[in-house]
């Protein structure tokens, strides 16, 4: 059984991003946590993932591990606003895998969600879709 918990973390609507991503993904999709510098929480683990790492706990301590590194990605949002003076913004980072797209939406807030998909499904589109949800409940 796939694992879901409600947000508490972050100020935007991280529970309407997450069901829009298992309405638009499906069983596709493997993870979906929020995220802060300080904390993250996991909103849903897939069978697949769970399956994958043999338990709920592990895919917990493997999490854990990531988290020791997602400041990175607060940091690199603000890298590229340093180094391409034309962006106004940057709200999402992708990860292309070899067999999975790894992606962070981020804020100016410090705070993020982070889900992983198939290559076959356009994590552009998707980005797009949940800084608009994002966007619209902060």
């Amino acid at each position: 059984m796939a694992l879901r918990e409600r947000s508490e973390l972050v100020g935007f609507d991280a529970d309407e991003a997450c069901q829009y991503l298992l309405e638009a993904v499906g069983e596709d999709l493997l993870v979906v946590a929020e995220y802060t510098p300080g904390d993250y929480r996991l909103l849903y683990v897939g069978e697949e993932l769970e399956s994958k790492y043999g338990s709920t706990d592990a895919v917990v301590a493997a999490a854990d591990s990531i988290h020791e590194y997602i400041d990175l990605d607060f940091r690199e949002r603000e890298l590229f606003l340093d180094l391409y003076p034309t962006l106004e913004d940057v709200d999402g980072l992708i990860t292309i895998a070899d067999q999975r797209s790894v992606v962070r939406v981020i804020t100016a807030d410090d705070e993020g969600l982070y889900f992983s998909v198939p290559l076959d499904v356009s994590a552009t589109e998707l980005v797009q879709d949940v800084i608009a949800i994002v966007d619209r409940t902060i």
